[in-house]
């Protein structure tokens, strides 16, 4: 169990800014905040089912919520959260009442069968995006001008983790915070 959570803790902390390890993607628009496409992944080997982790395999050894960290795959519709210094999958927990980075838009679940990295990246931005440009286009005028769309690395998403967060920012770099609930 230690060894998998080893593992997991590192698909997960993966820098987001590595292109061809990927698992978080974002993308601006000041007009739609239309997330970019990415590509999809697909595992060769799918783990027979008493191989697969559960979804409890996972929240026992990663950061809780109860220490301001929350884990991408764990955020729900509605969550407000500041994106961590250097990327990686873990958010810090925020209030939708005052600054803050991002709110979950939608949340969705990746079917089984990607094998690749590109295959993962764009399955995800194909799923949030018309939930994320029917939010934005809701939103006041310049406020959310950002999409943040985190998803697994291949290796998390072998290893069982399908969930994909899509959110709304105030920009794509971060500079620009959101201060309120999303309309």
């Amino acid at each position: 169990m230690v060894a998998l959570a080893a593992v997991i803790t590192v698909v997960v902390l993966a820098n987001s800014d590595d292109k061809t390890n990927n698992r978080a993607h974002t993308s601006s628009s000041s007009t739609s905040a239309t997330p970019s496409a990415s590509a999809s992944a697909t595992p060769s080997d799918d783990p027979s089912p008493s191989d697969s982790p559960t979804s409890s395999d996972f929240e026992s050894t990663m950061p809780s919520p109860a220490d301001g960290k929350i884990p991408f795959y764990l955020l729900k519709v509605g969550d407000c959260y500041d994106r961590p210094a250097g990327g990686g999958g873990n958010n810090d927990s925020a209030s939708c009442n005052g600054p803050h980075d991002a709110e979950v838009v939608t949340t969705h679940r990746l079917e089984a069968g990607l094998t690749t990295e590109t295959g993962i990246r764009n399955k995800a931005s194909s799923l949030c995006r018309n939930e994320l440009e029917s939010k934005a286009a809701r939103q006041p005028a310049g406020t959310a001008e950002g999409t943040y769309v985190q998803y697994p690395t291949l290796n998390g998403y072998k290893l069982g983790i399908k969930t994909v967060s899509c959110s709304l920012t105030g920009n794509s770099t971060g500079t620009k915070k959101l201060t309120k609930p999303l309309s």
